[in-house]
């Protein structure tokens, strides 16, 4: 997973044009050794243990160019908050999001798949890619709710 990151990376770099950055894969390093969904946030204060000139601008320019390279990909919260997890290392997952504490929940649910597969197909599509994210409130949070 980690080659084929860095791999993608420098393939989608070389396509638009642009330099290879230092900063920019100690960030990719420092950001699939997190793993999990992590904001731009922690993974700047993360990367400036390695190097403190690494700015918070670098930090969200990277992670946008993670997400059209297909390295990473985004989860957008209800307060504005975006949290990253890295695209290549679990597989095809949805997302449950409690509105209340922003917990995330991964889930895979063959019928979904196979549902969107066959909307698509009902609308001429050929189903390339998706995101799919569903918002509620969590067990814990309903929980505290009625206490």
């Amino acid at each position: 997973m980690r080659e084929e990151a860095f791999r993608r990376l420098r393939e989608f770099t070389r396509e638009r044009g642009l330099k290879k950055s230092r900063q920019r894969e100690l960030i990719l390093d420092r950001f699939l050794g997190l793993g999990g969904h992590v904001s731009a946030d922690d993974l700047h204060g993360n990367v400036r243990e390695a190097d403190a000139s690494i700015g918070r601008t670098t930090v969200y320019r990277a992670l946008r160019l993670f997400c059209e390279a297909h390295i990473a990909t985004s989860i957008d919260l209800k307060d504005g908050l975006t949290r990253f997890e890295p695209a290549l290392s679990r597989g095809h997952h949805d997302h449950l999001i409690c509105v209340r504490c922003n917990r995330i929940d991964e889930f895979l649910s063959p019928e979904v798949e196979q549902r969107q597969e066959e909307i698509a197909t009902e609308h001429g599509y050929r189903l390339v890619w998706h995101r799919h994210q569903l918002y509620g409130v969590c067990s814990h949070c309903q929980g505290a709710a009625q206490d």
